[in-house]
C-alpha cells in the first residue's frame, strides 16, 4: 500500500470514529477502530510482547481501554498514535499483574466478536510468516529496541508519532536521541546478521 493510500485510510478512520463519537456511539467507534487498527496493533504486540499469550492479553486490555477511554479522547494525536501509546503503556506497566486484583469490565458483545476476529486472522498470518534469522535476532532485543524497530521499520511511523508513543516529553532533543538510538540499533543488527 502506498503512503498516500495509507494516509487516506487512517484519515478515513479518524473521520468515521470522530463522527460516531459525536453521535455518542462509543461502542460503534471502538468497533471501527479495532477493525481498522486491530491487525496492525496485534502484529506489533506479537513482535514485542514476551509471549503470544501476553500479546493477546494486552490486546484484550487495549480493547477495554479503548471502549472506556475513547469517549474522552481529546484528539491531541491521531487515534492510531493514541492506540500505540495505550498498548505500550499496558506492556510497560505490567497490565496483567494489575488486572488480577480488580474486576474486569466485559467488552460489549459486538466489540468482543470483532476483537476475536482480528485475533484469529492475525494469528494465522503470524503463524504462516517465515521466521528468519533477523526475526530471531530481533526477539532477543530489549522491549524498547524491539518497539523502536517495529514502529519505524515495520509500521513506518514518522519520528514525531514514534516519539509521542515512546516518550513522556517528546521535545526535539529527545526525538534526536531516539533517531540516534535507532541508527545505532540498525548498525548493531547489520553486524549480527553478518556474523
Amino acid at each position: 500500500m502506498s503512503d498516500s493510500s495509507e494516509s487516506s485510510k487512517f484519515a478515513e478512520l479518524e473521520q468515521q470514529a470522530r463522527a460516531l463519537l459525536e453521535q455518542g456511539d462509543v461502542g460503534a467507534a471502538a468497533e471501527v477502530v479495532v477493525r481498522a487498527l486491530g491487525p496492525e496493533l496485534l502484529g506489533y504486540l506479537h513482535a514485542v510482547a514476551p509471549s503470544p499469550d501476553e500479546a493477546d492479553e494486552v490486546f484484550s486490555g487495549y480493547c477495554e481501554r479503548l471502549l472506556g477511554g475513547l469517549a474522552n479522547f481529546r484528539g491531541d494525536s491521531t487515534i492510531r498514535t493514541w492506540s500505540y501509546r495505550v498498548i505500550r503503556n499496558l506492556l510497560i506497566g505490567g497490565w496483567r499483574a494489575r488486572q488480577r486484583d480488580r474486576v474486569r469490565s466485559p467488552l460489549t458483545g459486538e466489540l468482543s466478536r470483532v476483537a476475536a476476529q482480528v485475533r484469529s486472522r492475525t494469528a494465522s498470518y503470524l503463524q504462516t510468516e517465515a521466521k528468519d534469522r533477523l526475526t530471531a535476532i530481533r526477539e532477543q532485543l530489549p522491549e524498547e529496541d524491539r518497539t523502536l524497530l517495529v514502529l519505524r521499520v515495520d509500521r513506518q511511523l514518522p519520528w514525531k508519532e514514534i516519539a509521542a508513543i515512546m516518550l513522556d516529553d517528546p521535545d526535539r532533543a529527545a526525538v534526536a536521541r531516539l533517531r540516534k538510538r535507532f541508527e545505532r540499533l540498525v548498525v548493531r543488527l547489520r553486524d549480527q546478521m553478518k556474523a
